[in-house]
């Protein structure tokens, strides 16, 4: 083997980087050195994101620059040959990573300008402890081998690391999708089994120290030591990071650190992509022979238009246009020479050469959800469809009478929501994407609770979107990416959401009943529809259901390719619902097989979309146990739960206020033991009073108490005073502040004065003084004097053996109590000074 520590730099005397090595197998002085942009371009991305680390904390490693991987692509067979005329040595490299064969090595791939998204995307093999010098050069050529038939990437590095075979072993994360704040973080386990990914927070963590190896002995140290590591990272590095870390001989090693970039490709949502050039629609329907407009004061037999008529609260009409004909009437001018093409220019005349058409049945045994539509259409097209459309549907023996086509003008719209609220509920539900709104039911959306009387936003939950449903120049729909610096942005304005909430009240309202409804929004202004447009209104509800996830891993689904995979697979995992685009509204045919197999397996499903969703509530309906994404707080904004006396007029104040309140009556005999808490908690308001204003409101509280105790306990308030009257006259009152400080009987024979005058030396007293504290084993009595002449009273007592440290406190209105569990010796002093109070 050659001395590696005395070789001079290969890349100094070629121009070209040599192998780079982590500190701990080098001498820094003659082994090439990077910084961390020259590392990336040199050597990759990975071998980048490890040299930031502490070396204490990665296992060693060499890298091999990528300008290898141009030697190996022009040269396959021979390339090893040519790097070590360069002075590469693979076996120097080897020899001081397995510790002469001692530890395996993984020889990972590295490629230049590799990102978060790529991540798996690149082959890494592991090799047995004691590799031979061919089997590493096999493994570095089947890495390159795979890296060219991906495409992606300029060149690719490798980083020979030393494998730790792990005890354990997973990720930590806070990328933004995972995460909304950089302090949040997210790791999972997969060794020694898998375990879904749970939460930790780095903000209040100390670092660890750089220098020293980070310990990791059991499953219950990976939290606490993730967490000292993430905050290192948050300290030290700006942008958001993945991290795959394993345990290993008492140690917990980070084998790989990705960044994320802040921003990345996709679309800005909040722009309304450019559509094609509208033709003008026909103002006038009247020369319209085969389709009618919709009109409000109109019964036909369509559940689809009837479900217009739901949105008319107002006496302005609803803003839709629809159009509708039955397919006995457009199957006859299809049949006359001509007949399509007269259809096509009806439909263009009627929507401007952007036409979408759907259908609708009366048939009862006919679902009327997810029926035969179209995407964005010509004439042309949508004459063609409504043939083979109706052809199909009349062959399954559904008469043409029970059928309509109904047609309307493309609306582009920005975003889609659907809204849900029933009478008497405190806040309307909205969830919320840009994009089509079939995107709701299986993609990551946004959840707010608005309130139902004022409109304002009481929760939000602003999930990261990574896509959205939209339509195409051409027609078609496609999952479009966001750009990743707007994944977090909101989707609808607090305006909007205002809107749709009251609307959805009121519809709910009219029809006396819960109102789910779909909603196009953010529409264009000159489209004449509105900002917001209720389209559809569903029966289809399932409330949400909880469901605790099992540590099983996930499949997901995008084709029906994988849907018959996984109805092979005998093994338990979560099925994760993701149907390409043209599955969502293939009718219900995904769904129906996604169902079957859940239920045939006792399998349970992941669902991204909406909780209004036709999808959800298929998989619900049927069985199906589903792990869906519920907002985090629902709660009604300013909901306070008090449950204490209260003065006989403030329901009636804070209800003059606009707010809801509700209240209850005690009966007498219980009213006065409350009322006897009530002079506790206005005792207490009184004793940190400070201005005589203050001492002059809280008296008067005080008194009320006093005056509401009489009443309660049938005593009249004249009585009260006469009897207090009498007492002072006897006994005195509380103005001279007096403090009875000892008794004791004289001793035989001797007289004591029979009273005591004012001008006689008195003992001066502090307020701490006053009270004492009995402990006695595991009980104490303390007295309210000494709890309110101290901040905090403390003691000790013997609990169970145990020293329970004692701290007492009144705060608020109520009295607060800290235990403190000290360990000791069972011999110590504590121990017998305390046991002194059992005896």
């Amino acid at each position: 083997m050659s001395d590696v520590a005395a070789q001079v730099p290969p890349w100094a005397r070629h121009g070209l980087p040599g192998l780079l090595f982590h500190p701990h197998l080098s001498d820094d002085s003659n082994v090439a050195h990077a910084d961390y942009f020259a590392t990336i371009l040199h050597y990759g991305t990975k071998v980048g994101g490890i040299q930031i680390l502490p070396s204490a904390w990665t296992p060693p490693y060499a890298a091999l620059p990528a300008w290898i991987f141009e030697e190996w692509s022009a040269h396959p067979d021979d390339w090893s040959n040519r790097i070590r005329r360069r002075q590469i040595h693979i076996e120097d490299a080897t020899e001081l990573v397995s510790e002469g064969g001692r530890y395996p090595i993984i020889v990972r791939s590295s490629a230049v300008g590799e990102g978060l998204e790529d991540r798996g995307l690149y082959k890494s093999v592991v090799l047995e402890q004691g590799a031979s010098l061919q089997a590493v050069t096999a493994a570095v050529g089947d890495v390159f081998r795979h890296f060219s038939e991906q495409a992606r990437h300029s060149a690719m590095g490798i980083c020979l690391q030393r494998y730790m075979t792990p005890e354990f072993a997973g990720h930590v994360s806070n990328e933004a999708h995972l995460s909304a704040t950089r302090n949040q973080w997210k790791y999972g386990i997969e060794v020694p089994a898998y375990a879904p990914d749970r939460g930790l927070n780095s903000k209040f963590a100390v670092s660890p120290d750089e220098n020293e190896a980070l310990s990791l002995i059991t499953q219950k140290d990976i939290s606490p030591a993730l967490r000292r590591v993430c905050h290192w990272i948050n300290l030290r590095i700006a942008s958001r990071s993945h991290l795959e870390w394993c345990g290993a001989h008492g140690q917990l090693w980070i084998v790989q650190m990705d960044q994320e970039s802040p921003t990345s490709s996709g679309v800005n949502p909040h722009i309304m992509p450019h559509a094609r050039g509208l033709q003008e629609c026909a103002n006038d329907s009247a020369q319209a022979r085969l389709f009618q407009l919709y009109r409000i004061q109109e019964d036909p037999p369509w559940r689809k238009l009837r479900n217009i008529r739901d949105f008319w609260t107002g006496v302005e009409s609803p803003r839709h246009r629809l159009f509708f004909s039955t397919a006995d009437k457009l199957q006859q001018a299809l049949a006359r020479r001509g007949g399509a093409k007269a259809v096509a220019r009806e439909i263009d005349y009627l929507t401007g050469g952007r036409a979408v058409l759907r259908t609708d049945c009366k048939d009862p045994r006919v679902k009327s959800f997810n029926l035969p539509r179209t995407h964005t259409v010509d004439g042309s097209q949508a004459s063609r469809w409504i043939g083979t459309t109706l052809k199909s549907m009349t062959a399954k023996g559904i008469s043409p009478a029970d059928i309509a086509i109904i047609l309307h003008r493309y609306i582009p719209a920005r975003a889609a929501a659907w809204s849900y609220y029933s009478p008497g509920d405190d806040f309307v539900q909205i969830d919320c994407l840009w994009g089509l709104p079939d995107g709701l039911q299986f993609l990551t959306h946004d959840s707010f609770q608005i309130d139902a009387r004022t409109g304002d936003e009481l929760a939000a939950q602003v999930r990261y979107k990574r896509d959205f449903l939209q339509e195409q120049e051409d027609g078609s729909w496609r999952y479009v990416a966001v750009a990743r610096q707007f994944g977090r942005d909101r989707v609808l304005s607090r305006d909007a959401l205002r809107v749709i909430a009251l609307e959805t009240v009121a519809i709910a309202r009219k029809i006396k009943q819960r109102a789910q409804i779909m909603w196009f929004c953010d529409l264009p202004p000159d489209l004449g529809l509105g900002a917001h447009l209720p389209w559809f209104r569903s029966k289809e509800f399932m409330g949400y259901a909880a469901a605790s996830r099992p540590p099983l891993p996930t499949r997901r689904i995008r084709t029906l390719a994988d849907l018959q995979a996984l109805e092979v697979d005998d093994r338990q995992f979560i099925i994760v619902a993701a149907p390409d685009v043209e599955l969502v509204r293939d009718d219900d045919a995904f769904l129906d097989r996604l169902i079957a197999l859940a239920l045939s397996r006792g399998l349970m499903v992941e669902l991204s979309g909406s909780l209004l969703g036709h999808a959800y509530y298929r998989l619900r309906s049927a069985g199906v146990v589903v792990l869906a994404a519920q907002p985090k707080y629902p709660r009604v904004r300013g909901l306070h739960r008090h449950f204490k006396v209260v003065r006989d007029a403030i329901p009636n104040n804070i209800a003059a206020k606009g707010e809801r309140v509700s209240f209850g009556r005690l009966s007498s005999t219980e009213a006065v033991v409350a009322l006897i808490g009530k002079l506790f908690e206005e005792g207490l308001e009184l004793s940190v009073a400070h201005t005589p204003v203050q001492h002059l409101e809280e008296l008067a509280d005080v008194l009320e108490v006093v005056r509401g105790l009489a009443v309660t306990s049938g005593i009249g308030w004249n009585d009260l005073l006469n009897a207090a009257s009498e007492k002072r006259k006897k006994r005195g009152g509380f103005e001279q502040q007096v403090v009875l400080l000892e008794t004791a009987r004289p001793m035989p024979g001797r007289s004591i004065e029979p009273s005591l005058s004012g001008d006689q030396d008195q003992t001066s007293i502090q307020l701490s003084d006053l009270g004492i504290v009995l402990v006695e084993g595991s009980n104490a009595f303390i007295t309210f004097s000494r709890l309110l002449s101290n901040s905090s009273t403390e003691f000790d007592m013997m609990v169970e053996g145990r020293v329970i440290k004692v701290a007492a406190t009144f705060e608020g209105t109520g009295l607060k109590l800290n235990l403190r569990s000290i360990p000791i010796e069972p011999d110590s002093e504590e121990i017998r000074q305390l046991q002194l109070f059992d005896r």
